[in-house]
């Protein structure tokens, strides 16, 4: 989510799935605020989105009470540039650290009831979102579940940025990351330090590699969720900001020796990640859709936006016996 700097325009920057009733609006949550969609998603826009790799832009127009909103820090090389970290890091020869915050595990852990209860299927293999679940903000009933848990902290996973080179031999086509489907020892004791104990006390402590449950495995939820990062500048470290979104991630178990010929399971998880927009004004935006290739989506959404203006225009006109 980010609010455009020059007209304040709000947009959804993420992951579109496929699962997604064409033709209806979508509802966005995000630091406790609400938004939908300025207009239903076309079935057809929502198809560009998927079959260019998942991630699509969407306007959106906030419904809720309207609190300071802060865009996402972008990341800055030790040069004070805007862009990804894979850039430099492959100009240098060096992998880097980034982070990725995901909501994924507590909006399945913070609902007092399962999954069952919170979706309900409709014709055609899809499925709808209770009303209980969407909130009061977006015409649901008074729970509004998803809006209070996207004001929670995030679970954060650390994953290692690798040269771009390496995308094509692990089978990813933009930026490559990899990470372990569980903690090592170094983020357990370094929890308490960049995640609320809560979430630490959740993860037993057993092998150098302890895997995560169910709730805290990547799946389909993670795909747009933001990566940050920073680097080292000689004596100081660059600015920590956004670097891309995750596209998609793939998986691969390795059974690593633990002596005495015993071996662990280990779920390495590799992750695509596409590069983040660095031009926060409505230009920037649009331009960033040719960058991932899906303007011709977004385009049919503004044109239906457009189209709407106009109705509600000419509504207007025939109500006041004025000219627009």
């Amino acid at each position: 989510m980010i609010k455009t700097e020059d007209t304040g325009e709000y947009y959804y920057i993420g992951g579109i799935s496929p699962v997604w009733v064409g033709g209806s609006n979508i509802a966005v949550y995000q630091g406790g605020a609400a938004f939908r969609g300025s207009v239903k998603l076309p079935a057809k826009a929502r198809d560009i989105f998927i079959s260019n790799g998942g991630i699509g832009i969407i306007p959106l127009k906030r419904v809720s009470a309207q609190i300071k909103w802060y865009n996402p820090a972008r990341f800055k090389s030790c040069q004070g540039l805007l862009g990804a970290i894979w850039d430099y890091i492959t100009t240098i020869g060096v992998v880097s650290v980034v982070a990725i915050a995901s909501l994924a595990s507590e909006i399945t852990l913070s609902s007092p009831r399962s999954i069952d209860d919170l979706i309900y299927p409709g014709s055609g293999c899809s499925y709808y979102v209770s009303k209980t679940l969407i909130g009061s903000s977006l015409g649901g009933e008074r729970s509004d579940e998803l809006r209070t848990t996207s004001d929670q902290y995030p679970f954060i996973y650390l994953a290692l940025a690798l040269f771009k080179q390496v995308a094509s031999g692990v089978g990813l086509s933009n930026y490559p990351a990899v990470t372990v489907n569980g903690p090592i020892d170094v983020v357990l004791n370094n929890c308490n330090q960049i995640m609320p104990s809560e979430y630490c006390t959740r993860i037993a402590v057993g092998t150098v590699f302890q895997p995560f449950n169910l709730d805290f495995k990547f799946n389909d939820i993670d795909i747009g969720a933001p990566v940050f990062s920073r680097h080292f500048c000689a004596t100081y470290c660059s600015e920590f900001g956004l670097v891309g979104l995750i596209k998609s991630f793939s998986t691969i178990t390795i059974n690593v020796p633990l002596g005495n010929n015993l071996q662990y399971p280990v779920e390495f998880v590799f992750l695509d990640v596409v590069k983040s927009p660095t031009d926060f004004t409505t230009a920037g935006i649009a331009n960033y859709t040719k960058e991932l290739n899906i303007s011709e989506g977004f385009n049919m959404i503004i044109d239906a936006i457009n189209k709407e203006k106009k109705t509600n225009c000419w509504d207007f006109c025939s109500f006041s016996n004025s000219h627009c």
